[in-house]
């Protein structure tokens, strides 16, 4: 093991909704950036988001500066010039490491499991309709591109996703037929105009 980092955080924010999951976190250059979210159980649209920068054994709290609640934090990239590529609330953003938000892009929908490609233009995601449901949000346009549905006669769920170029894209499935009878795994590689 080369290195070690560590987190502790609180079971409950300030809202007091619980610890529910990390939701993404970024290495580079020695920098670790994790987001974690909060969530009420009984009432799941009551959550919140912390982001926290890992680095030289110290671990800080970074707050975007922004009015109202964080309620989600998707952490997309982290570039070299030292500015996070983030997914807040309903907006994509650029910030700095003291929180400023240097652009904001609003959006009308939200993703999970997001991964941004190695030149920041498009958005690898789910929008959690199917287990398997794979796309492709492109910035520049505004366009969403569903690669893999999923199928009504089978049950699947993806594995992995990632970017294996600006525009391949590397997933794993497992699929199972409704009944159960079968498994199937299968890798593809799709390709994004």
């Amino acid at each position: 093991m080369l290195d070690e980092f560590s987190l502790k955080t609180k079971e409950k924010d300030e809202y007091g909704n619980e610890l529910y999951r990390v939701e993404g976190f970024q290495y580079s250059r020695g920098n670790v950036f994790i987001s974690i979210n909060y969530l009420d159980a009984k009432n799941t649209s009551n959550r919140s988001s912390k982001l926290f920068h890992i680095y030289d054994r110290k671990c800080e709290p970074i707050k975007p500066k922004i009015k109202g609640k964080v309620d989600a934090i998707n952490l997309l990239k982290f570039s070299d010039q030292n500015f996070l590529y983030l997914y807040i609330n309903t907006e994509l953003c650029k910030m700095d490491l003291d929180g400023n938000l240097l652009e904001r892009k609003k959006q009308d929908w939200f993703g999970t499991y997001m991964k941004a490609s190695p030149d920041f233009k498009r958005i690898l995601c789910s929008e959690g309709k199917t287990p398997t449901d794979i796309l492709v949000y492109d910035i520049d346009r505004n366009m969403r591109t569903t690669l893999c549905k999923g199928d009504s006669l089978e049950q699947g769920v993806c594995m992995n996703r990632f970017w294996i170029r600006n525009n391949k894209i590397f997933a794993t499935l497992l699929f199972t037929d409704i009944n159960n009878t079968y498994r199937k795994t299968c890798a593809k590689i799709y390709e994004v105009q």
